[in-house]
């Protein structure tokens, strides 16, 4: 009798002070369907920030097969936002040089309003990544004319 074997780390969720379990679900489910070819554009599901800076992460995808990468916009705060991957482990490494206390932790209020792409654009027009509800407007609204133009055919 044939077994099935299973991909390497797939399945297996490592706890992450950062992540919980059900995000962590959605976040993998998110990178499925992108494998999928399912879906190109989620919400992120995670905003990660530093308390000692400026930097910020928006993840929308944990990797299947690598569950410690996950994907999405990343600030280190130095003016250059942009969509990447990140290591979970050493985010989640970076601590207080003399205090027993993590510099990275989750924003538990955050609950997107958009989808990746309009973060990204807001990101890219203002350099930093913005929560603020009237950039987060224009930008989706831009992605929209865009959107209609692009779907234009002239006669």
């Amino acid at each position: 009798m044939l077994k099935s074997v299973p991909l390497p780390n797939e399945g297996k969720f490592s706890m992450s002070r950062l992540i919980p379990t059900e995000l962590r679900e959605k976040m993998i489910e998110n990178a499925r369907d992108m494998l999928k070819g399912q879906g190109d554009d989620h919400p992120p599901v995670v905003k990660l920030f530093s308390i000692a800076s400026s930097a910020t992460w928006l993840l929308s995808e944990l990797n299947p097969f690598e569950p410690t990468i996950a994907y999405g916009l990343c600030d280190l705060g130095m003016g250059f936002p942009e969509l990447g991957y990140v290591s979970l482990e050493e985010l989640e490494s970076i601590q207080h040089p003399s205090l027993p206390i993590p510099l990275i932790v989750r924003d538990e209020h955050f609950d997107a309003d958009y989808l990746m792409s309009v973060y990204v654009e807001a990101a890219r027009q203002h350099q930093v990544i913005t929560e603020n509800p009237v950039h987060l407007q224009q930008a989706h609204q831009k992605l929209v004319v865009q959107q209609a133009k692009s779907k234009y055919v002239p006669s």
